[in-house]
């Protein structure tokens, strides 16, 4: 049986990319109100950049929706099923 090789960079970004959707989830569902990159960023301690490339991703496979006029987000259904039910205990996002 061969050993699969890690990809830590791989393995951050998915990291990264759950906590953003835990961060999405948690906020929207407790206050009702949209979460804008800015205060993604801010919040979990990501550069602009990064918090915008995360949360594009999110968008594009529909586990954030835009609300507002696009400025701000709040989680989707895909994403709150994913932390609900599919996530368990895994605290990663693979997104093929």
């Amino acid at each position: 049986m061969a050993s699969e090789i890690r990809d830590e960079e791989r393995e951050r970004k998915e990291r990264e990319r759950f906590i953003v959707l835990l961060h999405v989830y948690t906020v929207t569902a407790h206050e009702w109100s949209a979460v804008t990159v800015e205060r993604i960023a801010s919040a979990l301690a990501l550069a602009y950049d990064e918090a915008r490339a995360i949360l594009d991703l999110l968008l594009l496979h529909s586990y954030v929706v835009p609300v507002g006029g696009g400025t701000g987000v709040v989680v989707g259904k895909r994403g709150a099923e994913y932390i609900e039910r599919l996530a368990g205990r895994r605290r990663s996002l693979r997104i093929r």
